[in-house]
């Protein structure tokens, strides 16, 4: 029975190709712009969810209020926060500082000019990022370790193996040599944090000196970041912060200053526009909504059109209805015949649609400056028997 009504559906789609066509069309038209749209939503609901311990990463903000048009807010810290705040609460796990900076690189004989993540020893520790080869963890625990993603290998080393290379980067004009203990996946789009070379901070000492890097609370550089152990309240943790900085300041640079360090959640970093942008912009979340709009909207609309054209065709095929009606043919065949035909066009748009997503992705990350990739997952699955529904 089932084979005998594709079939009919076959023959009725083929014998009004033009008709089916700008359905199928139309349909596909919408079913790719909607899915490209999802997947720059997507990206943007998820930043740094891929992080195991997501919920409890803090970064550590800073706000001073000196008078009148003196008011300062800033997402990234001074150099002692971190080191500071681990010693003397323990209620944080770990900390991280991370620096970008530029440098130039040399393999060899070639010379290139880089930007460098100098990040905490503990950095893989508190965020997880897939390695391909190596041990990211233990390369931080070495001043001559380097972290470089797939793309940076491939770069330096073509396809050869990048473990033990050594790569000399210049730190304060003398050439340092570092020895590349593991190789990462290039850096998720849904990331505050990028980077392609990174060394940890125990190379601090050979960019700032000891006065910066241990008294310089005025003076802002890296993004400080801090893992509360579970079940931490981090409200109680800031609320401790008051009497912390009043002795690590003193009295009175700390009632001058109205220093006032506190803790802003990982996952709200990318979509809060109400914290000043760190070290990467951050996105204002009303477009993301807007774009969903749009994503939903293009779907009515071509479900407008499929529809109206599937029942402009009905009425001309009466004639067919009836004849079958004649020959025996019940209310519930004709009426699985006609959702059939709707049902295999839109799986061909919905193939097609698909199809012509996946081609059209890198037009669409060129126009969006982002590097998305479609997800063979069950998010695509979800997608797609959503839209059939639909």
């Amino acid at each position: 029975m089932i084979k005998n009504y594709l079939k009919i559906a076959f023959r009725s789609l083929w014998r009004n190709r033009i008709h089916s066509f700008i359905n199928i069309f139309g349909l596909t038209i919408g079913i790719a712009c909607c899915i490209l749209i999802m997947l720059y939503v997507k990206d943007e609901w998820t930043f740094e969810n891929f992080h195991n311990k997501a919920d409890r990463i803090y970064r550590v903000f800073v706000k001073e209020d000196w008078g009148k048009d003196q008011q300062f807010f800033y997402t990234t810290s001074p150099f002692p926060m971190g080191p500071t705040l681990k010693e003397n609460l323990g209620e944080i796990e770990h900390q991280v500082r991370i620096n970008p900076v530029g440098a130039n690189v040399k393999i060899q004989e070639e010379e290139f000019s880089e930007s460098i993540l100098v990040a905490g020893k503990d950095f893989y520790k508190v965020f997880d990022f897939k390695s391909v080869e190596g041990n990211s963890d233990q390369t931080m625990q070495s001043q001559t370790g380097i972290v470089i993603t797939k793309k940076m290998a491939q770069k330096y080393f073509g396809d050869g193996n990048a473990i033990n290379k050594v790569i000399s980067i210049q730190l304060n004009d003398v050439f340092e040599e570092f020895t590349v203990g593991a190789v990462v996946e290039d850096m998720p789009t849904n990331s505050s944090i990028q980077f392609d070379l990174m060394i940890s901070d125990l190379n601090f000492p050979k960019l700032f000196n000891e006065q910066v890097l241990n008294e310089a609370w005025f003076n802002i550089s890296p993004e400080t970041y801090v893992l509360l152990r579970e079940g931490t309240n981090p409200e109680e943790v800031v609320a401790k912060f008051p009497d912390l900085f009043r002795t690590v300041l003193g009295a009175n640079e700390f009632k001058d200053s109205q220093y006032s360090p506190g803790l802003q959640p990982l996952l709200s970093i990318h979509l809060d526009t109400s914290f000043p942008p760190g070290q990467v912009p951050v996105s204002d979340p009303k477009y993301s909504y807007i774009l969903a709009a749009i994503a939903v909207l293009i779907l009515c609309v071509a479900c407008i059109n499929f529809i109206t054209l599937s029942v402009g065709r009905s009425l001309k095929r009466s004639k067919e209805v009836g004849i079958r009606k004649v020959v025996g043919a019940m209310r519930s065949q004709l009426i699985t015949q006609f959702m059939g035909e709707a049902v295999l066009v839109t799986l061909i748009s919905t193939a097609i649609g698909i199809g012509a997503a996946i081609l059209l992705l890198p037009f669409f990350n060129t126009l969006a400056a982002k590097q998305l990739v479609f997800p063979f997952d069950g998010f695509l699955l979800m997608v797609a028997i959503g839209l059939l529904v639909v």
